[in-house]
């Protein structure tokens, strides 16, 4: 086969259910064609083939497959598509190729801003897979493969059935259920984990497909900060949150995991690099030791270099130096003398000393003095203010008083029974 309604062929791509072609169209411009043959075709397929191409002609995205062209002539069913050179994530990742941790998250965020915008439009993708994520020589990542896309409406996805591939299916999708954009940021969370770690997080060499997608439903994946230590700060909990179980607990759609993503690479970004390594001594160089100027001696004068002498502003209009003898004459310009120094302020003056404490004096007995409560001040007996603090002092309370007046009328009258029998004995010693 030469060609294909207006396109001639010009290499075959791959082949398969569905070949891919490098052709050229009628204007000259190079295009990848997709083909299937229409002899035996149901009408779900050519449907699906349809709407993928319409779907793609209509969104209009960096990171989106572009399709120009669809049509049915020479028995096929095509779609004329951008031609891209480079290689599908899946074979890349096979290959072995490293990426650093700048890399695997642009092509994280890019995916992530292409699904958005399909989400936007109110389609989910329902096949995320490496195979259908191509990554260019330019660095771009494309999302292909529109064909199982599910649009608004649509009567093509019975209920109970399930579409994509097992291995990156989200635990709706195995269950049958309706799927929403939070389905593809599952698809994507496995995709990305892959991409991090250098492992599927559900899938091993010793599980068949059953345990695999038995995992997807009932398991959680390996931590990745276990498998990677070297991750980046927070993308562990980006892809725990696209992996939940829950559809109400995941990331919604693919704007809140660019959003997410973007803050991590920003993160990323804003990381010290790591400190260069220091110089290596030369332990043969001559090495010129400078001592350091007294203190009020002049700089010495490197003469060698460059000097820069900057005309000082004056603080005043110069004064007027004259008119030009003749025209032609060479001026004669009057050396500025610097400017004045201005004075420094004066100092403010020294701040009053605080008055110090008198010193403490010798004890003396408790009746000649009254000590203050606040600052243990001595002060003279019967004082209602201390001098040094101005603490008042508290009067003495009425109960003490009466004691005290008490204990004075029961002194007077023992003397006065004591005198009464002085007199008594005196007066008995004289009969």
């Amino acid at each position: 086969m030469d060609k294909i309604g207006p396109f001639q062929l010009l290499e075959t791509i791959h082949l398969g259910s569905q070949p891919l072609f490098r052709a050229r169209g009628k204007d000259g411009q190079e295009v990848a064609v997709k083909a299937i043959p229409v002899a035996n075709l149901t009408d779900e397929t050519r449907e699906r083939f349809t709407r993928e191409a319409e779907t793609c002609r209509k969104l209009d995205h960096p990171n989106i497959i572009r399709v120009f062209e669809t049509g049915e002539a020479d028995g096929m069913l095509y779609q004329a598509m951008e031609l891209l050179a480079g290689a599908d994530l899946g074979k890349v990742m096979s290959e072995g190729r490293h990426f650093d941790w700048e890399a695997k998250l642009s092509i994280m965020e890019q995916v992530s801003s292409g699904l958005q915008y399909a989400h936007e439009h109110q389609l989910v993708h329902r096949d995320i897979k490496p195979a259908n994520l191509f990554l260019e020589n330019s660095g771009r990542v494309k999302v292909l493969d529109f064909g199982m896309v599910r649009v608004a409406e649509s009567e093509l996805t019975k209920a109970g059935s399930s579409l994509g591939t097992l291995n990156y299916m989200s635990p709706e999708q195995i269950r049958g259920e309706r799927v929403t954009p939070a389905t593809d940021v599952f698809s994507a969370g496995i995709v990305f984990y892959q991409l991090a770690s250098g492992r599927h997080p559900f899938s091993s060499r010793d599980r068949g497909l059953a345990q695999v997608v038995s995992a997807i439903v009932f398991e959680a994946p390996p931590k990745l900060s276990e498998v990677c230590p070297d991750a980046p700060e927070g993308l562990g909990f980006i892809l725990d949150r696209a992996l939940e179980k829950d559809v109400a607990r995941r990331l919604q759609n693919a704007g809140d995991l660019k959003h997410a993503v973007s803050l991590c690479r920003m993160a990323l970004g804003m990381a010290p690099p790591p400190a260069p390594p220091p110089a290596k001594e030369d332990l043969g160089a001559t090495k010129v030791m400078r001592t350091p100027p007294q203190a009020g001696a002049p700089a010495p004068e490197d003469e060698g270099r460059t000097l820069v002498h900057r005309r000082p502003v004056p603080t005043a209009p110069p004064p007027a130096s004259g008119e030009l003898a003749e025209a032609g004459k060479t001026r004669a310009l009057p050396r500025m003398s610097p400017p004045k120094p201005v004075a420094p302020p004066p100092p403010p003056p020294p701040a009053a000393p605080k008055p110090l404490a008198a010193p403490p004096r010798p004890a003396a007995p408790a009746a000649q003095y009254s000590y203050c409560p606040s600052c243990t001040f001595a002060n003279p007996a019967g004082s209602a203010v201390c001098q040094r603090c101005q603490t008042p002092f508290a009067a003495p309370p009425a109960a003490a008083v009466v004691a005290k007046s008490s204990q004075m009328s029961l002194y007077v009258a023992i003397g006065v029974a004591v005198l009464l029998a002085i007199v008594l004995i005196v007066v008995l010693m004289m009969k």
